[in-house]
């Protein structure tokens, strides 16, 4: 094996101007310049930070197939860590891949656990929700459907911010697993406007790309708001006796694990905010970007729509069908593979180990920027093009030794929530476009900002023409559950 010293990168020299403003971005470049395996010496793979003094340590981004198989399957080798330790408060953990911190000290992220071989036993109890996603896409289609025909005519119109609007949607759908589909609607209406303030908050402060990566008192006091509002539903579900409904999506839902596994209110309030923080955050990101493409690329778009809308589909709801829509699955997939929700994957190596032919010592902490893996020519052919069709059978299960596909991480640390986000993203993109269609906007593209964290969450939002869609001649609107009569909005006309 070579030497440590001998591996290919920046080392000190990096230039610490791109990382922070630039991020997965940056590492791609690394990657293009050094290779599969690039050394930078550094104080924190969190935030670099410019006026630092402690000690510099190691870190190692690796996109070689077979390297990222190691690095994401040995436990023994390689344990999870967030690298950000530092940057945390007792409130709140700062997360390289979303805008938002999460709350402390939960199942979900129990710092005890970190940089320890082994799965942490938040995620059996966690398995027991997100493993079970076919019982939630009835319940997931209704409370979508009827946030459509609430949203339809505000969510018409030449300038419309799609990124807000996936959001939105892919909350709804995730709050029927988290809290039931008997809560949903009120548990949304409880704790939307205090999502969407904290998200715009932390949004403006990681605009900017000199930000400190610690959570403030200021950050604490607003995650504080989450974790109030949050309790609210909690107390509202014991109201209602939920420990006793006993519909599919409201005898799995995660709060209903947590009261069985006897957390208490301020626990299970906790652990729901992070979950919809992760697990609504992240697939909003690829959604909306995805729907982008598809408004850039009328063709394919025009698939999905038809896949949706067909007669044969129509015969049933959504969730009875999802499963056969091949489109929908190629786009969702392909999506995730350009916008991935997880941009960087952390490890940390707990004994001396050896990846791409160097010695790699024990302590080194191993990046996987899953960006630079899925835009690398060498493992994907048009890795920058959106080709759904040709790059059909992606697998987000099974993490391949010579084409990895890691939108959700892989091996024994990988997210728990894997199947139940793919499954949100189906039903939310077939709703969508059962509805609605997408063209770019009349005035020029979207801005390009981005959070300049390790996330593709745009600063400006992504705006394009949206309008409610013609149906196929045959095709009644209560087919397909629009009872109300169509909302006049300018995309109706002929002239577009």
């Amino acid at each position: 094996m070579l030497a440590t010293s001998s591996i290919p990168g920046p080392w000190a020299d990096v230039d610490v101007e791109a990382y922070n403003s630039l991020k997965h971005n940056y590492i791609c470049q690394l990657h293009k310049v050094y290779g599969d395996i690039v050394a930078v010496s550094a104080n924190s793979a969190s935030h670099i930070d410019v006026d630092a003094t402690d000690s510099e340590k190691l870190i190692l981004f690796v996109r070689d197939p077979k390297a990222v198989h190691e690095v994401l399957h040995n436990d023994d080798n390689f344990a999870k860590t967030w690298d950000a330790a530092d940057s945390s408060s007792k409130k709140g953990d700062y997360v390289m891949n979303l805008v938002q911190p999460l709350l402390s000290n939960t199942v979900f992220n129990n710092v005890a656990d970190r940089g320890k071989p082994g799965v942490h036993k938040g995620r059996t109890l966690m398995k027991a929700t997100f493993g079970a996603s076919e019982h939630f896409l009835a319940s997931m289609e209704a409370c979508v459907e009827r946030l459509l025909k609430r949203k339809a005519a505000s969510w018409c119109g030449e300038a419309v911010d799609v990124q807000t609007m996936a959001h939105d949607v892919i909350r709804r759908a995730l709050l029927v697993a988290v809290v039931g589909d008997t809560i949903a609607d009120e548990a949304a209406d409880m704790i939307e406007q205090q999502f969407h303030e904290v998200m715009q908050y932390f949004v403006r402060k990681y605009a900017d790309s000199h930000h400190k990566a610690a959570v403030t008192k200021q950050d604490s006091e607003n995650l504080s708001h989450l974790e109030v509002a949050m309790l609210s539903v909690v107390r509202r579900w014991y109201d209602i006796d939920g420990p006793s409904l006993s519909s599919d999506a409201d005898h799995c839902s995660l709060l209903r694990v947590m009261h069985k596994a006897e957390f208490d209110e301020m626990h299970c309030a906790r652990m729901l905010v992070n979950t919809i923080i992760a697990g609504g955050e992240a697939p909003a990101i690829a959604l909306a970007a995805t729907i982008e493409e598809l408004a850039r690329t009328p063709p394919v778009q025009d698939g999905v729509i038809r896949e949706v809308a067909k007669p044969a589909g129509l015969q049933g709801s959504i969730a009875e069908h999802v499963e056969s829509f091949q489109k929908v699955d190629d786009t969702v997939l392909e999506g995730l593979r350009l916008f991935s929700p997880a941009t960087l994957i952390m490890r940390v190596a707990v004994k001396d180990s050896e990846l791409c032919g160097y010695v790699v010592p024990a302590g080194t902490v191993i990046g996987v920027c899953v960006t630079a893996v899925h835009q690398c020519p060498h493992i994907f052919e048009n890795s920058m093009s959106f080709e759904p069709e040709k790059r059909s059978g992606l697998n987000y299960v099974l993490l391949s030794r010579t084409q990895p596909f890691v939108p959700f991480s892989a091996g024994p640390r990988g997210c728990p929530g894997k199947h139940i986000g793919t499954a949100l993203l189906r039903i939310c993109l077939a709703k969508l476009l059962q509805h609605f269609h997408f063209k770019p906007p009349s005035q020029g593209a979207s801005s390009d900002a981005i959070s300049v964290k390790f996330t593709g969450w745009k600063v400006n939002g992504i705006h394009l023409r949206v309008g409610l869609r013609e149906l196929p001649m045959g095709i009644s609107a209560r087919a397909i559950g629009i009872n109300e009569p169509p909302v006049e909005c300018p995309m109706h006309r002929s002239a577009l």
